[in-house]
């Protein structure tokens, strides 16, 4: 992630992480969301065509937008309980990478959502169901974008 630098004393201390990291991890998480809405259609067989395991009777799809809605929830209330109330003008090298870590496990939570999708698609939901996976994981990896102070 980031490196450290000693300071006068002997202790370390992590370096600042350019803002442009955080950028790219979060524009890579976006196109895994493309990429496994490709996997989901190669998987089906195109538009309407059904998963790997169609007609499993063992594993109900109707669990699948139920388990999505409680990932999308769940990635609000993340966002809620590790946000700071308001992050400092000039974070430290520590705020920072505290901030990077917060924002992978809450962009790690909205890519759950398409990896749900991508799942359903393999136990035989058709493939267009991906889409409104896609779609919601979308919507909540632009909602939790990374947002840059123009005071730098």
């Amino acid at each position: 992630m980031s490196g450290t630098k000693t300071r006068p004393d002997g202790s370390e201390s992590p370096t600042p992480l350019p803002p442009q990291v955080r950028m790219m991890v979060w524009a890579i998480m976006v196109g895994s969301v493309f990429f496994y809405g490709g996997v989901a259609f190669l998987v089906a067989g195109g538009m309407n065509g059904a998963g790997v395991w169609a007609g499993n009777p063992g594993v109900p799809v109707w669990l699948f937008p139920l388990l999505a809605f409680v990932a999308a929830w769940a990635a609000v209330l993340v966002r809620q309980r590790l946000a700071e109330a308001s992050p400092p003008r000039n974070p430290s090298a520590q705020e920072q990478a505290a901030l990077f870590q917060r924002s992978i496990v809450v962009w790690a939570v909205d890519e759950s959502v398409a990896v749900l999708g991508l799942v359903a698609v393999f136990l035989g939901s058709p493939a267009t169901h991906f889409v409104a996976y896609g779609v919601v994981s979308l919507l909540l990896l632009f909602w939790h974008r990374p947002v840059f102070s123009m005071a730098r």
